[in-house]
């Protein structure tokens, strides 16, 4: 490239697809690499990982999460390996009109 300009990232990706889990890898000119891995194990509960590198930097990220699908609610979660604690309900008060806390 001439001097003074920036090559765009560019990214790419795969995604292997089962009935019951889906498995992707996508990664990026910059170096970036994500991995994750969903699994139902029924119709109301799925877990899931992923894990983001950047083998510039040598960073990683590894996280870990759940949804939990109840008559008219949706509990999600997440633990990652920074230290973060997330969950959210979603919570159908009425068709088309949802509460997300």
């Amino acid at each position: 490239l001439p001097s003074g300009q920036e090559s765009l990232p560019v990214a790419s990706g795969l995604r292997f697809a089962t009935p019951d889990s889906v498995t992707t890898l996508s990664g990026s000119s910059m170096g970036q690499l994500i991995t994750s891995y969903t699994h139902s194990l029924t119709d109301r509960l799925s877990l899931a990982t992923e894990l983001f590198m950047q083998p510039r930097t040598h960073d990683a990220i590894f996280s870990v999460g759940y949804q939990v699908k109840l008559r008219k609610a949706i509990v999600r979660g997440m633990v990652v390996s920074n230290g973060r604690v997330m969950a959210s309900v979603k919570d159908e008060i009425a068709p088309n009109t949802a509460l997300l806390l």
